[in-house]
């Protein structure tokens, strides 16, 4: 089972050492003809380090490339974008390529018939040749999956090929095409053009085309001419159809979570709601409690007076702080003042807190009524 985790739509890849896999019976016949038999690349994962995996349609795709540009140099190019090579470190040339299944595991061998220029070289091959190994340059297409329960960055195509090169062969190389970590790090990733990719799918089998697709479906949409085979016109009807698909549960996901946002804003209002409700009962709770506690009558524990006590909000003077509770009380205390103190008669002059009747009638109206007295207003209109 393959599972798709992360595209990497374009990769710089600067060759995992192959081991070229020469033998004796590979060098050329007896008419002194100099050619090798090489491995250019194996179908399965790659050093642990870079952990790549080349698929059958990562063969395919070398191999319609090695052809086009058969040339092998000794060692990499500087710039993988831009492979200035000297024609003096020109040493061999790839004749043919195909792709082998013979080994009997399912996995295929890109391989190679190469013609040798460089007597260096072909001495080598014949004296070392387990020792001799082959890279790969330029672009790759690919994405993380998963095979066999092991996550690779799997490589599906090089639409970006400079050649296969000989390289130096550390003992700890294993197979196929190197990733880079440094310049993938290092520098943006570069979109390429369209007409690179379809160059370099060129030649892919429906099977392989619908690897490709999976993680660039422009590149079948605009692979072949409308009236092209009907494999390749199923698979453009099942990729816009993936498309549709894809969009539709995009609207509906979008959807879902605009549903679940009201929700959640319509809920929040209605907790606000209760919280306030709750503290205007509590506060409600409490002027009544202050009022049976205080000398009030009922008559002066009015509607209007019971509102000024639930209308007060804490506040702040300096680095006090003013409670509502404190104030109920203060305001409470104002009105025992005013609606029941005692008052001054020839016979409690001597002491106490006495209060004449006008004062009262004062009293009440600044403090209650927050008005003027009648009597004095006329007073001050006279005046």
């Amino acid at each position: 089972m393959i599972a798709t985790k992360k595209a990497v739509p374009y990769t710089d890849i600067k060759g995992e050492f192959v081991q070229a896999d020469i033998s004796e019976a590979s060098f050329g016949d007896a008419s002194g003809k100099k050619e090798l038999l090489i491995t250019l690349l194996r179908e399965g994962p790659g050093n642990k380090f870079h952990n790549n995996y080349y698929t059958a349609a990562a063969l395919e795709s070398v191999k319609n490339e090695v052809m086009r540009r058969p040339k092998q140099y000794f060692n990499h190019a500087k710039n993988t974008d831009d492979p200035e090579r000297d024609v003096r470190d020109w040493g061999s040339s790839v004749v043919e390529a195909f792709i082998d299944k013979s080994e009997g595991n399912g996995k295929a061998k890109l391989k190679a018939r190469v013609k040798v220029y460089d007597e260096w070289l072909w001495e080598r091959a014949q004296k070392a040749p387990s020792e001799l190994a082959v890279s790969i340059e330029g672009k790759g297409v690919g994405r993380t999956e998963v095979f066999e329960g092991q996550t690779y960055n799997a490589i599906y195509a090089v639409p970006r090929f400079n050649g296969v090169n000989w390289v130096d062969y550390p003992g700890n190389a294993g197979m196929g095409v190197d990733v880079l970590e440094s310049q993938r790090n290092a520098q943006e990733e570069k979109p390429m053009e369209l007409k690179d990719v379809l160059e370099a799918v060129k030649g892919l089998s429906p099977e392989q085309m619908k690897e490709v697709a999976a993680i660039m479906p422009e590149v079948v949409e605009k692979s072949a001419p409308v009236d092209s085979s009907k494999e390749l016109s199923s698979l453009r009807e099942s990729v816009a159809a993936l498309k549709t698909a894809v969009t539709a549960k995009d609207k509906e996901y979008s959807d879902r979570l605009a549903a679940v946002e009201k929700e959640k804003n319509e809920l929040a209002n209605k907790v606000e709601s209760h919280q306030i409700k709750e503290r205007e009962i509590e506060k409600s709770r409490l002027v009544e409690s202050l009022l049976s506690a205080s000398k009030l009558k009922a008559e002066h524990k009015t509607a209007t007076f019971k509102k000024t006590l639930e209308s007060v909000k804490e506040y702040k003077d300096g680095d006090k702080v003013i409670s509502e509770s404190d104030q109920m009380k203060q305001l409470i205390e104002d009105r025992e003042a005013i609606c029941i103190a005692p008052v001054a008669t020839p016979e409690n002059a001597g002491g106490g807190k006495t209060v004449t009747e006008d004062d009262k009638v004062r009293a009440f109206c600044e403090n209650v009524l927050g008005a003027t007295p009648p009597v004095e207003k006329k007073q001050e209109e006279k005046k």
